[in-house]
């Protein structure tokens, strides 16, 4: 399928994260590879422990992706 996302992730560290608007402790970070149609792709996941995605970088080319919770 022409343009679909294929990712490989890897549980990589337990590390501090700075969002937007805090530090989330003991996050798990995911690293990922892959491709996005013919272009590789990666990324970085940050998953803070009762609260989830606090935080994704995406790279692509010539494109970055920076993604930080902010709680309203």
């Amino acid at each position: 399928m022409q343009g679909a996302l294929t990712i490989e992730m890897e549980i990589s560290a337990s590390e501090d994260c700075d969002s937007a608007e805090q530090t989330y402790r003991r996050c798990i970070t995911a690293n990922g590879s892959g491709t996005t149609g013919p272009h590789p792709i990666k990324a970085v996941f940050y998953y803070a422990p009762k609260t989830g995605l606090v935080k994704m970088n995406m790279e692509e080319g010539r494109f970055l992706t920076d993604l930080k919770l902010r709680i309203e």
